[in-house]
C-alpha cells in the first residue's frame, strides 16, 4: 500500500501573527484619518490642494480670478516666481503664482 505524503506548514507564532495584524490595521487608520484631515484642511481654506503644487508653496498672498487664461495656459500650470505685475484686471502681487483653472494662485513662499 502507498502511503500519502503530506505537505507540513511550520506552525505560525500566534503572537507575532496578531501583533502584525494588529500594527498594520494601526497604520492603515493612521494614514486613512491623516489623509482626511490634510484634504479637509485644504477644502476648509477654500483652494483646489493642486493650487499648491501638492505642498511645494504655502502662505497664499492672493487669488485672481481669471478664466480666459486657460487657452494660453491649459488647467494647470506652476508659473514660478513673477516680481507681480498688472494682470487680468487687476495688480498682481509678486510671489509663486500657479494656475488652476480659473483662478490664478499667488504664494509668498516655497518649501
Amino acid at each position: 500500500m502507498l502511503k500519502k505524503t503530506t505537505t507540513q506548514r511550520l506552525p505560525e507564532t500566534p503572537k507575532k501573527s496578531a501583533a502584525a495584524a494588529v500594527l498594520w490595521k494601526s497604520l492603515f487608520l493612521a494614514a486613512v484619518i491623516l489623509f482626511f484631515i490634510s484634504n479637509q484642511a485644504v477644502a476648509d481654506l477654500g483652494y483646489p490642494h493642486a493650487a499648491t503644487v501638492h505642498g511645494k508653496y504655502h502662505v497664499l498672498k492672493q487669488v485672481i480670478y481669471c478664466p480666459r487664461d486657460r487657452h494660453k495656459y491649459g488647467n494647470f500650470r506652476d508659473y514660478g516666481y513673477w516680481r507681480g505685475g498688472h494682470w487680468c484686471g487687476r495688480h498682481g502681487k509678486h510671489g509663486y503664482w500657479v494656475w488652476v483653472y480659473p483662478n490664478w494662485y499667488v504664494w509668498g513662499h516655497r518649501r
